[in-house]
């Protein structure tokens, strides 16, 4: 298993369990898998079903064992059902329980774990049983507080594996195709872009390259990541010519489940992929350390995450290793990034309770005196009961040079703050 992304946008998790997940070959075919998904009425050719998409994530509710509704993230990256986090209130009963430990990236020690099997799934129209789950004994992720809704895990592999998956990002909706019965239209095979990819370990890869500034091609193998809110994170030991560029920046990438994730952010000239050129694409470099188990089991140059996936609508065919794309009206979207320099969470579901949780060494944040744990109470003389933490985000991506007036709350003393915007990559 590895990883899902999230920490503001740009901040990505990464995860790597040591014991084997069940089915983990590099057989793509569909077959009877005992964990095998179905339709709930089985004379049904597709199932099609709204998403929330919070931070370039795709997030549908989830039933286990016949529990509450439960929010996943969809997640190519993961081979099994992995739930990090159970509200109070939540009730959820599972099957044949043992403890288990997880390595995870980063410089931490493993950490403790559930192990599940025998669990029945169900969501949207579709169910499957003999589902296999995990379950963090610790809430090390915060996913709800970076997203600003109730999450509680992540999964994926098998709606991959069992089904055809058309994501339309432009509507927010999802279809799963029975693949014995879908055919691609006319119009997908006309208009529609097809690249293979290389389905390996229940993961799926697509070659793609990218432009440095000098001009230089490289071509890369990447992770197709629609758990990861990023654009693209490359890792500079996997290949000669890829590197940090100049004006790159240290920050805090992310969290992995053994510890914090640090290296460089800048951008690449362009990536192409496909027939398609996207420009300016931001690009995060992990430390290798930190990620040296994910490149040893696969090989891979980085990942390509949502915040590209997104700008196309997408479908993705295990079984045949290909993926069918077509952009949307994000395609000419610039990336952006946060210009601020501090980390805004939401510790308290359903209500506007703003953190700053992280704020980065010399940034525009650090040098206008706001500090870790200070409590953000309103933005531009609007009180920040306003926004959603998404929109609230997305005050600070837009704007070099903009300046910003922000009142904080700390130590139960109010302070007015002037924030000047800076573009740092």
């Amino acid at each position: 298993m590895h990883k899902t992304a999230i920490f503001f946008i740009s901040l990505f998790l990464l995860i790597y369990q040591s014991p084997e997940p069940a089915y983990s070959n590099q057989n793509t075919g569909r077959g009877d898998y005992p964990d095998r998904l179905f339709f709930e009425n089985p004379r049904k050719k597709s199932v099609s079903f709204n998403f929330k998409l919070i931070n370039n994530l795709i997030v549908i509710p989830v039933s286990i064992n016949e529990s509450d509704k439960l929010h996943f993230i969809v997640d190519t990256g993961v081979n099994t059902t992995l739930i990090t986090e159970l509200a109070i209130g939540d009730s959820l009963a599972l099957q044949s329980v043992r403890d288990v430990r997880i390595q995870g990236l980063g410089e931490g020690e493993p950490i403790d774990a559930y192990h599940s099997t025998g669990n029945t799934l169900e969501f949207s129209g579709i169910t499957g049983d003999n589902q296999e789950v995990y379950v963090l004994k610790e809430d090390i992720f915060e996913l709800s507080s970076y997203m600003g809704m109730d999450i509680n895990g992540i999964f994926g592999f098998n709606i991959f594996r069992d089904f055809i998956v058309e994501i339309n990002y432009s509507r927010s909706r999802l279809t799963l195709h029975n693949p014995e019965l879908y055919r691609y239209s006319w119009w997908k095979r006309t208009f529609w872009n097809s690249k293979p990819i290389n389905v390996v370990n229940n993961k799926p890869y697509v070659s793609s390259s990218v432009r440095k500034e000098d001009g230089t091609v490289v071509p890369v193998r990447l992770l197709i990541d629609t758990g990861a809110s990023h654009s693209v994170w490359l890792d500079e030991s996997s290949h000669p010519e890829i590197e940090a560029p100049e004006n790159s920046e240290t920050t805090l990438l992310g969290a992995g489940l053994s510890g914090q994730v640090f290296g460089r952010k800048g951008r690449v000239d362009a990536l192409k992929f496909g027939e398609f050129e996207l420009n300016d694409v931001i690009v995060s470099y992990p430390d290798s350390a930190s990620i040296a188990s994910a490149i040893q089991v696969d090989g891979r140059n980085g990942s390509m995450g949502a915040d590209v996936l997104n700008r196309f609508n997408v479908i993705l065919d295990y079984g045949n290793e290909q993926i069918t794309f077509r952009r949307n009206l994000r395609y000419l979207r610039p990336f952006r990034h946060d210009m601020s320099g501090m980390t805004i969470t939401a510790p308290m579901r359903d209500f506007p309770l703003y953190m700053v949780s992280y704020v980065r060494p010399g940034s525009p944040a650090e040098r206008a005196g706001i500090q870790e744990g200070d409590q953000i109470t309103s933005v531009g003389g609007s009180s920040v009961s306003n926004f959603t933490l998404q929109e609230l985000q997305s005050l600070f991506k837009a704007g070099d040079g903009r300046l910003v007036q922000i009142e904080i709350s700390r130590d139960g003393e109010r302070m007015q703050i002037n924030l000047r915007l800076e573009r740092f990559i």
